[in-house]
């Protein structure tokens, strides 16, 4: 085998490497994670002050509120399931909270809930412990008959329980 082919076989190595590479690495971006380095814990975006009659948007900090229509993925726990006639197995909605301490004897607050409805096209199953819910979070206050009735919903596309 002569230098010149030696070098061309090489450089076909080379290149072909480089190829794969390239391919691994759109794949791993492909299927990173909605946002960051994973789940974002419920008690994050719901540990700020809000008068709990006349808060307005402007109370909620501007970096949760940048959040408002972006898939995340949050860890909590389910609160008030609501379910079909088959019962825990198709939940169309729930409350997501931040995990409770059970000698935690704090009044909860609206912002410590995320109203989360279940996408018609999706199903999700109830599960006692801590969840990782996927969806579209939306942030902003809403008002049921003057009084503060949630600051945080999502359109939930997966519910999965959390070893």
């Amino acid at each position: 085998m002569s230098l010149r082919e030696s070098i061309s076989r090489k450089a076909v190595l080379v290149i072909t490497g480089f190829i794969l590479m390239a391919a691994v690495c759109l794949t791993i971006w492909w299927h990173r994670p909605p946002f960051g380095s994973g789940p974002i814990d419920a008690a994050s975006i719901c540990s700020f002050m809000l008068d709990q009659v006349n808060g307005v948007d402007a109370d909620i900090p501007q970096s949760i509120r940048e959040l408002d229509g972006k898939r995340v993925t949050l860890l909590g726990e389910m609160w008030q399931p609501m379910s079909s006639d088959d019962g825990n197995e198709n939940v169309t909605g729930f409350d997501l909270m931040k995990f409770t301490a059970y000698h935690d004897y704090q009044v909860p607050q609206v912002q410590q809930f995320v109203r989360c409805k279940v996408r018609p096209d999706r199903k999700a199953t109830y599960y006692p412990n801590t969840v990782k819910v996927t969806g579209v979070l939306h942030v902003g206050i809403q008002r049921d008959g003057g009084r503060i009735s949630s600051v945080f919903t999502m359109d939930v596309e997966r519910v999965q329980a959390e070893p």
